[in-house]
């Protein structure tokens, strides 16, 4: 048997042990939470065993945040339960506005929250409150109370089992990631010099800013359950965060750098930049560092390398400045941008170095930052009409359910709209195809469910008995889940609701179809209104995701300006969250929608249009974001930027922002081919200033870090016009009217 083979072998054997594991931890947490409420006759247990269900995870770091979010989601839900039954117990249509509002508001802030479980709990808890308790409301405080209470002693049972039998900390998957990152870097960092040295890709190249952006994002989600299990991560908190931006900076600087690579092609770098070859295998021995350091973090005897403080040296980067003075404008202002870029890898590489020296116990230090320009961590903006527009969507699911309700009256009464606000809400969270959420449910009742209830339990005569069914119909689903997830949530949370266990134990046949039927109706409704408000087609979300792309371009272009930071304090934060909200997310949502563009409908032809279509929008998304941080790299010196350079920097972006709103609205025309003369005019004025600059600079008025700022400003601008140029092309192929019309 070959090596790889083996290790597939072993592999597959330790995710069956690791599968077996957790479904044995999952059903005994059960067993033994029904044996204790069954010995204390309490009248709700299924509420308990749905949260040992729910945070029953892969970690005991995600298990326990996730069974905090729980709790915290439980108490709020309940409280605003009670108050809302307080107020409007006895006008239904005025608890339906107030839950209708209630749930609008909570789907809004869940969609940007990182707590989102949280929110979704405290939404969907008051609706179990009014729904299990209509009309008969006497009992809502006894119901609240005490579903609150087997909500915490639930995930107190299963934290308890999890921490006892075969306990799996976040912090071992952790490092696993991290080491995976760590190659993936060096290995795209390898790519892409090959690329510069020899003018293309090697294999599969295009394909790895994706993975790597893939493994960054697990990495960093492993991070956060691992606060919570590993004593050794969360005593270095401060650290890791500093470690998450840093990892995410060099990341986006990677891709930064990918992109000037291509303006360099008729460039002779290695004779400009002498030194380009040894500064290339400085980093490449950093990233090389950096993965050594990643491997000894967990180890005691860490000790420094003879080489660390020279690794740590800023690179030199110096350029011919013989050869510099016989190259063209556009020539000089592409190496100043291909200089700038590698100074940001260059930075944001020495960042994570001496990050990882802490996070290793090579250095102590108290206060520790990034520095660089950049994209860091996102705060999202409190408003956004998109996250609106999507939290509208339970609500409406919800008024129409409970319209449906009062006038058609069916045999499950109030679960109907109560049901139909849950799955609402669970489809925001988690966006999904409603009706194979609907199929899931239906199967997981009657091949799972129904099966059990109506042929197994009324044979069993003991506890003994019945918490031996528990265990294996747990078990099995449970092992099952973790190859397919959906056959752990369906069935046994199905179970657990629609089993009714307790002391008061009865079974009929009405039950599952009673629960089938609610769970068809409310599905049924939910699908109808999803139907009507998303866009089931991909064409219209495509184009909403390309005109959203634009808006944010132009928001992004139409803020920069060389002028003192001071007087617009407020202008580069806008810039910023038009570029992390709607620029550079966007690549991501044309590719997702490309991937479900009917083939049938559409002929190759379009699909590599589309794609052509990406590719640029996410070369432009790159030039924004280099003429960011060019900009903010000229703010540092205001007072040395040429006066009659800000009026010109003002006129390209005013048309650069006039050719992205016309995108962004789909208006016929060339609007970019029309202004291109124009903005060649101003470049070539730009440039003109350079040559002023370059005089300030031999009189020593101006810096030649800022003269070097200003050259790859326009380098910037140029390598942003020729990435629109493209996308003009690629613009001009798609039939925009067909698209938004035509119904697939």
């Amino acid at each position: 048997m070959s090596g790889a083979a083996t290790i597939n072998v072993s592999a597959n054997r330790s995710a069956n042990t690791f599968h077996l594991q957790q479904a044995f931890k999952l059903a005994l947490s059960l067993v033994l939470f029904y044996w204790l409420a069954l010995g204390m006759n309490w009248d709700v247990p299924q509420y308990g065993s749905l949260a040992i269900v729910i945070v029953s995870l892969g970690t005991t770091g995600a298990t326990v945040e996730k069974g905090l979010m729980r709790f915290v989601g439980t108490t709020a839900g309940v409280a605003v339960g009670f108050l809302i039954l307080g107020l409007f117990n006895h006008d239904r249509w005025a608890a339906m506005l107030a839950f209708a509002v209630y749930i609008m508001v909570i789907g809004y802030f869940m969609q940007a929250s990182r707590y989102s479980y949280a929110w979704y709990v405290a939404a969907f808890v008051p609706l179990v409150v009014w729904g299990d308790n209509y009309p008969h409301f006497n009992d809502a405080f006894y119901f609240g109370t005490f579903r609150w209470l087997e909500t915490t002693v639930g995930m107190l049972i299963y934290t308890a089992v999890d921490l006892l039998f075969w306990p799996h900390n976040a912090g071992e998957n952790l490092h696993q990631k991290g080491r995976k990152l760590c190659f993936d870097v060096r290995e795209l960092f390898g790519n892409l010099r090959q690329q510069l040295e020899q003018g293309r890709l090697s294999e599969g190249g295009s394909n790895r800013r994706t993975q790597l952006a893939g493994t960054l994002a697990g990495t960093v989600s492993t991070l956060q359950d691992a606060y919570a299990d590993t004593p050794g991560v969360n005593a270095q908190k401060r650290v890791w965060e500093v470690w998450c931006m840093n990892a995410r900076a060099l990341v986006d600087a990677l891709e930064l750098w990918q992109e000037v690579i291509g303006d360099c092609r008729e460039l002779d770098l290695a004779q400009m930049i002498p030194k380009l070859g040894p500064m290339l295998d400085t980093l490449d021995q950093r990233l090389k560092r950096i993965g050594n350091l990643w491997e000894a973090r967990c180890t005691a005897d860490n000790s420094p390398d003879a080489h660390d403080r020279a690794l740590m040296e800023r690179l030199a980067l110096d350029w011919d400045h013989s050869v510099f003075a016989e190259l063209s404008h556009t020539e000089r202002a592409t190496l100043m941008s291909y200089l700038g870029q590698l100074e940001v890898l260059d930075q944001a590489s020495r960042d994570l170095l001496r990050t990882m020296w802490v996070l290793a116990g090579l250095e102590d230090r108290q206060d520790f930052r990034t520095s660089l320009p950049g994209r860091n961590w996102f705060v999202p903006s409190w408003w956004d009409p998109t996250r609106l527009r999507h939290a509208l969507f339970p609500p409406a699911a919800f008024i129409v359910a409970f319209f449906f309700w009062v006038f058609m009256n069916p045999p499950t009464g109030a679960s109907v709209p109560m049901f139909a606000g849950i799955l609402s809400l669970v489809i925001l969270r988690t966006p999904m195809n409603p009706l194979s959420l609907l199929v899931v449910l239906v199967l997981s009742i009657f091949l799972a469910v129904a099966p059990v209830y109506w042929l197994v339990m009324p044979r069993l005569s003991t506890g003994f008995d019945l918490l031996s069914l528990i265990f294996l119909y747990s078990f099995v689903f449970g092992y099952l889940g973790g190859r397919s997830p959906a056959l752990k949530s369906g069935p046994i949370i199905l179970f657990v609701m629609m089993t009714g266990i307790s002391n008061r134990q009865s079974y009929s046949f009405q039950g599952p179809v009673d629960g089938a039927l609610m769970i068809l109706l409310a599905g049924t409704i939910l699908t109808v209104v999803y139907y009507s408000v998303v866009p089931t087609q991909p064409e219209p979300a495509l184009l909403r995701s390309v005109r959203q792309f634009f808006r944010g371009c132009a928001g992004v272009i139409g803020g920069l300006a060389l002028v003192d930071p001071s007087d617009h304090a407020k202008e580069p934060r806008l810039r910023k969250r038009y570029l992390e909200a709607m620029v550079l997310a966007t690549p991501d949502k044309i590719q997702t929608a490309q991937r479900k563009l009917n083939r049938k409908l559409h002929p190759d032809k379009d699909l590599e249009t589309v794609q052509r279509l990406h590719d640029c929008a996410q070369s432009t998304a790159f030039r924004l974001q280099s003429l960011e941080i060019a900009y903010d790299r000229i703010a540092r010196h205001t007072s040395e930027t040429p006066d009659s350079l800000g009026p010109l920097c003002r006129q390209v972006s005013e048309h650069l922002h006039r050719v992205f709103a016309n995108w962004a609205s789909f208006d016929p025309g060339d609007e970019f081919e029309q202004i291109r003369g124009s903005l060649q005019v101003l470049i070539r004025k730009m440039e003109q200033q350079l040559d002023v600059a370059e005089e300030e600079r031999n009189r020593g008025r101006i810096s030649d870090g800022m003269l070097a700022a200003l050259y790859a400003l326009v380098g910037n601008l140029r390598g942003l016009i020729n990435a629109m140029a493209r996308a003009q092309g690629a613009i001009n192929q798609i039939n925009w009217r067909q698209w938004e019309t035509t119904r697939f």
